[in-house]
């Protein structure tokens, strides 16, 4: 018993040691170096492009489209240029645009074994939850929000379906913090690992985008040896030679500022297009509807018409029988007069309610004519003016670069 709790509380001392989540920024290197430019403005060997029965992966138009066909598992595509140890700044954007399930995500690898079996995960998913997780062989290590919700926590800075997400990641003597949009999110550190490749994964059943992927070193960087070869190298790659790696640095930023703007307003286009689309089904609608009540209108006023003919035909029954009670009531005929009298009261009593029809019909022309106006000018009708009436009745209810990972809870 007592070996079986100096092994228990072993483990859980050195999980403390080695991976720990923070909640205040760690990283304060200036990062002036830069590694990687990828724009995917052409097919490279950094990224393998794939075309099979379980994944599509293609260069176009400035962008990495990965179209995950599989519908259980994860996959993960390394990039081919060699490890990197952890002093490091990347920034990548990346859009989910498709998600057929709860399982569908996108985000990025780094620190990677080249077995597949350690590194770290950042991804996102179609609720605007993000998670950080550590591959553990063949399972997962969760670095933030807790194991009961498999490590998804909520972020308001994350954006929606089929809108990118500049996802950064910044790391130093094996702390790392994690920025959304701009916004800094959490920190974590780990001593698990030394050095590591750079990835993207994919969900299944998922389709996303990435737009590009830049990677950042430091000046305090030591170059390797002249026979450096970084596709075997266990060491991270040498940063791009430049005389002036401030200029670099400056030309990188401004080209990931001007591609995040492009990308928000290429969001906007998309938002003003839809509500355009919103606008003018609502448009449709109002002229059905004013073609609906232009038409209850005339309906309306035709019974009104009828009414108004009953209503006369009516008086001049009356005018007449009156004047026949007057010759009756000279001759004396007192039956006659009480039975006329009566016929006389029933028609005063039809004609009177003929004569509120007449009155709530010219209401309900009122009210329906106010409604037209309404919806000429763009307003809703109350409701105690809406019409209660529809014209349809029909209402129905009815060593490689890229490989698979395990999926969560497996």
């Amino acid at each position: 018993m007592r070996n079986y709790l100096r092994i228990l509380f072993s483990f859980i001392f050195l999980t403390f040691v080695t991976s720990t989540v923070l909640f205040s920024q760690n990283v304060n290197v200036k990062f002036d170096q830069l590694i990687l430019s990828e724009n995917f403005d052409s097919v490279n060997t950094y990224w393998p492009m794939l075309a099979d029965a379980d994944n599509l992966f293609i260069v176009q138009d400035g962008e990495m489209i990965m179209n995950r066909k599989a519908k259980k598992s994860p996959y993960a595509v390394l990039g081919g240029f060699g490890e990197q140890d952890n002093l490091f700044r990347l920034v990548s954007s990346l859009k989910l645009d498709k998600a057929s399930g709860d399982k569908s995500i996108v985000g990025l690898m780094f620190m990677t074994q080249s077995d597949g079996k350690g590194g770290f995960i950042v991804e996102f998913n179609k609720k605007q939850e993000y998670r950080i997780k550590q591959i553990a062989g063949s399972q997962y290590r969760y670095m933030s929000g807790d194991d009961r919700k498999q490590g998804w926590t909520k972020s308001d800075d994350l954006k929606d379906m089929s809108h990118f997400n500049l996802i950064e990641i910044s790391a130093a003597n094996r702390f790392y913090d994690l920025y959304i949009n701009n916004e800094y999110q959490q920190s974590f550190t780990n001593s698990t690992y030394e050095s590591g490749k750079m990835g993207v994964i994919i969900g299944p059943s998922t389709q996303a985008r990435i737009d590009f992927f830049y990677l950042f070193t430091s000046s305090t960087y030591t170059p390797p040896a002249p026979n450096y070869n970084a596709a075997t190298a266990n060491i991270p790659a040498p940063p791009i030679s430049n005389a002036n790696n401030d200029d670099v640095v400056k030309l990188t930023e401004t080209i990931i500022a001007l591609k995040k703007k492009n990308n928000k307003l290429s969001s906007e286009n998309e938002d003003l297009r839809r509500k355009y689309t919103a606008l003018e089904s609502d448009d449709k609608e109002r002229a059905e509807s004013h073609d609906y009540f232009k038409q209850q209108v005339k309906v309306m006023q035709a019974k009104n018409k009828k009414l108004k003919y009953s209503n006369d035909s009516l008086k001049r029954a009356n005018t007449q029988l009156m004047r026949y009670k007057e010759i009756v009531d000279t001759g004396g005929n007192q039956d006659l007069v009480i039975s006329l009298s009566e016929t006389v009261k029933s028609l005063k009593t039809r004609n009177s309610d003929l004569a509120k029809q007449n009155q709530t019909l010219n209401q309900n022309i009122s009210k329906l004519q106010n409604q037209v106006r309404d919806y000429k000018a763009g307003r809703k009708p109350s409701e105690k003016d809406q019409v209660k009436s529809s014209p349809n009745k029909n209402n129905s209810n009815n060593e490689q670069q890229g490989f698979t990972l395990p999926s969560d809870g497996d």
